[in-house]
């Protein structure tokens, strides 16, 4: 943790926020054929997020290699990230990074769960997902992987999917007259409109229209920076289906 923090700190050489959280996490085979490096289970997830500038996509394909550093000599040696991803994989765990450029960073460790001898296994999905009400749900995810698994299990729960992979996409579409019975939003997405602002300006069509967003960063990250606090749900990634049709129920029941 300690190195994490560190990287944080020097990520915002300006100032910033930075976040340490930590919940329960249960990992399935959906998640883990999406991409999720890891085996199925119980584990913490220990996430340590910050408010600096991100990572730019060809550095972040290589953070967690040895030696590599964007840092001067006399600053890092390029092991840090890489002891890190190790110690997890050691651990029988997974490290997940999270950035996008100007809206900061967040590394998730995910560590298995200590349960006790005498604990009785528990599945890690229910063979039957909750059931959930019919209706028209527009899906904003720009992982391709991501919004696939999410569109199969919407339709798993008797949703029909609208998808867009950009927020102006998706802003374009209400716009356009589209009027679903909710928005499942990634809260971080390139090309200029985040979920905030696509809840924000949708709520200027559609005052009634009904959101639920989702991200792999520690709530308090895009709170900071003078936002104020979210009005609307954020469900946490990587998630399983239970809990997002449990999440979509409650969403749906809003006022």
């Amino acid at each position: 943790m300690t190195n994490l923090a560190l990287n944080a700190r020097d990520a915002m050489a300006n100032g910033g926020r930075l976040s340490i959280s930590a919940r329960n996490s249960i990992i399935d085979a959906e998640q883990i054929a999406a991409g999720l490096d890891a085996s199925p289970g119980d584990y913490v997830a220990v996430a340590v997020s910050d408010t600096g500038p991100g990572i730019p996509p060809e550095i972040r394909a290589r953070v967690f290699e040895p030696f590599f550093t964007t840092k001067p000599k006399e600053r890092g040696t390029g092991l840090g990230l890489a002891m890190i991803y190790g110690f997890a994989k050691q651990s029988g765990g997974h490290v997940m990074l999270d950035s996008e450029v100007g809206h900061g960073t967040t590394v998730t460790l995910y560590l298995p769960r200590a349960t006790g001898s005498a604990a009785p296994a528990k599945p890690v999905e229910a063979a039957h997902p909750p059931a959930a009400t019919s209706g028209v749900v527009l899906l904003v995810e720009d992982d391709a992987g991501v919004r696939q698994l999410n569109i199969e299990r919407l339709k798993t729960l008797g949703f029909e999917v609208i998808e867009a992979s950009t927020g102006a996409r998706a802003l374009e579409l209400i716009e356009g007259g589209l009027r679903p019975d909710l928005v499942l939003s990634d809260m971080i997405m390139p090309g200029g409109v985040s979920g905030r602002d696509l809840f924000e300006q949708a709520k200027l069509i559609v005052p009634a229209i009904r959101f639920l967003l989702t991200s792999g960063y520690a709530e308090e990250t895009f709170n900071a920076g003078g936002h104020p606090p979210l009005a609307v749900r954020v469900l946490q990634k990587p998630h399983r289906m239970a809990e997002l049709a449990a999440a979509v129920k409650k969403a749906l029941a809003a006022t």
